[in-house]
């Protein structure tokens, strides 16, 4: 399993900050829609409510978008580059999140942290899913059931293996598309990004 890169690592900090905003703010942003404190208008959840509802994956989007325009101004890409390097990072990323356990855990637990603190929150249907997240929802519903047997469990975990084991490909070959649109110093900030290996 590919270790947490700087960008998930980066990530996670967006999401707990955010998470603290929200719950300071109770989803709303002051000082006129420009958020409070050193984040400025990350605290403005506006954009990611859907008919009340939290929407939390339009709201990781949103601090993807933002980090990948950080890492895109650092690397010096020209908008005309972006429009072919931009959708190839961004699938390098959502890959590489997807294949992340402490970046899963991590949702969970912000969800848990929503929802009591009484935030209701956009429910999915399971083929918004990505394969990893639907396999490891399978195994953590078998595991907490006390009647599941041995043979479904280890089912269970033989499909979320395999779940990683297939993004995990798809990653290497996203990875190496990504490489042949950039130059080498391109290249070289992301493998210290993380992004690239």
């Amino acid at each position: 399993m590919k270790k947490a890169t700087f960008v998930s690592t980066v990530f996670i900090l967006f999401l707990v900050i955010s998470v603290m905003c929200y719950a300071q703010g109770n989803g709303k942003s002051n000082r006129n829609g420009q958020g409070f404190g050193f984040f400025g208008d990350f605290s403005d959840f506006s954009e990611v409510m859907d008919n009340g509802k939290f929407d939390i994956k339009k709201f990781e989007n949103r601090i993807q978008s933002r980090m990948v325009r950080m890492i895109k101004n650092d690397l010096k890409i020209t908008d005309e580059e972006w429009t072919i390097i931009g959708p190839r990072m961004n699938r390098v990323i959502d890959l590489t999140n997807n294949n992340n356990a402490r970046l899963a855990t991590f949702r969970k637990m912000s969800r848990k942290w929503y929802t009591d603190s009484g935030i209701t929150i956009k429910a999915y249907d399971q083929e918004d899913k990505n394969p990893v997240e639907t396999a490891s929802d399978n195994l953590e519903k078998l595991v907490k059931n006390e009647t599941a047997t041995t043979e479904e469990i280890k089912e269970a975990l033989t499909k979320l293996r395999a779940a990683r084991e297939a993004t995990q490909q798809e990653l290497v070959k996203a990875q190496e598309e990504l490489k042949e649109v950039l130059t080498i110093k391109q290249e070289a900030k992301l493998v210290m990004y993380g992004i690239l290996e």
